[in-house]
């Protein structure tokens, strides 16, 4: 079957919410149009499998910007410390990564940028999502900033390792705007994994687990529907580890 289909009732479009926020650095305070400055909390954040994350698209005027709202994947290890791994068509390479503030409205707290990506093309849809397309890997590292904590597990993603989808597989996952969602892999070709899974804004880069095992299985790219069938769609992880340079599942 098709993974992604763009034809009518199938179009499988972007797990991405949009929102113009103020951007405060790691650290630093901002005054709101309340006047109340609000203390950025860096040092007391930790992310891990499902957390939510800002991830910024471009500039909305001096201290604010346009910011995609994603979840984080997985954490991995790579050469020079802990990394994080999201989709890639969250946000380009170099752009800012953050986390909002807490009771601070719309404001994000800047933890780090995305260091590498493969981002697939996206075409714009007349309700202003994007539609993406499959055809190259959907992928993004985020590297943060000191003071960051990065925890392996999460909730109920607690990673055991890294494995290849299967037809059939029961699975679930994360995402920040479904949560915890299960169902079975209905299609798998080459790298790319389909599950019947309703997704929505918000939940790309969301992990993708063996629901026995605890084995990570891939990152979500898109979601849609085809006919009266939820499907969305991921890349496998091991291939994306790989892709994104070496790098390796943390667990611990």
């Amino acid at each position: 079957m098709l993974l992604c289909d763009r034809r009518g009732s199938g179009r499988v479009g972007s797990m991405v919410k949009r929102a113009a926020v103020a951007v405060v650095a790691a650290g630093a305070v901002l005054a709101g149009s309340s006047g109340v400055a609000v203390a950025a909390p860096a040092g007391a954040l930790v992310l891990g499998p499902g957390s939510e994350i800002e991830t910024q698209l471009r500039s909305a005027g001096v201290g604010r910007a346009l910011f995609a709202q994603c979840t984080l994947g997985v954490v991995a290890n790579g050469p020079t410390g802990r990394v994080a791994i999201t989709a890639g068509h969250c946000a380009p390479v170099g752009h800012l990564v953050g986390v909002r503030i807490p009771a601070g409205g719309h404001r994000v707290v800047v933890i780090g940028r995305v260091s590498a990506a493969s981002i697939p093309r996206s075409v714009p849809t007349a309700g202003g999502d994007l539609d993406v397309q499959p055809e190259k890997p959907d992928w993004g590292v985020i590297r943060f900033d000191p003071g960051v904590a990065l925890a392996a597990g999460r909730g109920r993603v607690q990673p055991t390792g890294v494995a290849q989808a299967r037809l059939g597989e029961r699975v679930c996952q994360q995402g920040i705007t479904t949560g915890w969602q299960c169902g079975v892999v209905v299609a798998v070709a080459g790298h790319r994994v389909a599950t019947d899974i309703p997704v929505r804004e918000g939940d790309s880069g969301g992990p993708l687990v063996d629901q026995a095992s605890g084995a990570v299985l891939g990152i979500l790219s898109t979601g849609g529907r085809q006919g009266r069938q939820s499907i969305s769609v991921y890349w496998d992880l091991g291939f994306v580890l790989a892709q994104a340079g070496g790098l390796t599942l943390a667990t611990v």
